[in-house]
């Protein structure tokens, strides 16, 4: 059960980690607008350095919920919730980065 905690502290920290060490490679500033933008761009060009940490930081940023709830709730009922509400913010956390380019150029 220790275990996950550890593994959950871990995860946060290599997510905030890839985040500062993404932007900084980047040169850009730590404005949200700048940051979606950067990982709406990072898989044009999937192989370079700030590329690859920001894959990180969206991997971990996916992860964290899961880590952590599961930390929290293991033992009771609630982890089918936990791993329900992991699922929840992963797919929307996606639909809001990458939108569908369909969607978007109907309604225009």
């Amino acid at each position: 059960m220790i275990y996950l905690y550890f593994i959950s502290i871990f995860v946060s920290i290599l997510c905030i980690l890839s985040l500062y060490l993404g932007i900084k490679s980047l040169q850009i500033s730590f404005h949200w607008k700048e940051i979606i933008h950067a990982l709406r761009e990072a898989p044009k060009n999937p192989f370079q350095k700030s590329s690859l940490l920001l894959f990180t930081f969206l991997t971990t940023l996916i992860l964290l919920p899961f880590f952590w709830i599961l930390s929290i709730y293991l033992k009771t009922d609630a982890n089918v919730l936990s791993v329900l509400v992991s699922m929840f913010w992963g797919y929307h956390l996606i639909k809001y980065l990458y939108p569908d380019k369909k969607k978007s150029n109907d309604n225009e």
